[in-house]
């Protein structure tokens, strides 16, 4: 009986356990600060008003942006989804979810404008998987409304 060598079978495990792990989603998270310097467009702005005319308690705004990073590429590489709710006449508090293309970033807080504004990151998925740091929000134009966003990543 010839019995055949047993490093063909370990090579050809191994082979079959890097294949596997290859194939594995990729589940890692950032591990050292860093930061992400994008731009947005609002694509779509919705105001609803649900107290007296004008800005008030209970007032939502929602908005649908487009996320660039024009070093790289002239389209799109995402979207954010904001909602926010009026406190006051000039406070609102908001959540934005930043669709990234290797993960979500969720920001959260009161903002008084949304012309210059700084919040912190609750949270993410996928790379940005427990995220914390804070996002800077510059308006540089409106209508439609343009901004630098910068993200400030801790691991």
């Amino acid at each position: 009986m010839h019995r055949a060598p047993a490093l063909p079978a370990a090579a050809t495990a191994a082979a079959v356990l890097a294949l596997l792990a290859s194939a594995a989603p990729a589940g890692h998270a950032i591990d050292q600060p860093g930061s992400i310097r994008i731009t947005d467009r609002e694509r779509s702005y919705r105001r609803i008003d649900e107290g007296p005319a004008g800005k008030g308690p209970g007032d939502v705004e929602i908005a649908w942006l487009s996320l660039y990073n024009k070093r790289i590429t002239q389209k799109a590489i995402g979207h954010g989804e904001l909602l926010c709710t009026y406190l006051t006449k000039r406070s609102r508090h908001c959540t934005t979810t930043y669709f990234l293309p290797k993960g979500k970033l969720v920001v959260e807080g009161v903002i008084g404008s949304r012309l210059l504004y700084e919040l912190p990151v609750v949270g993410g998925t996928g790379l940005y998987a427990n995220a914390r740091g804070s996002l800077v929000v510059t308006t540089r134009a409106t209508g439609p409304r343009r901004e630098i966003l910068l993200f400030r990543l801790l691991p």
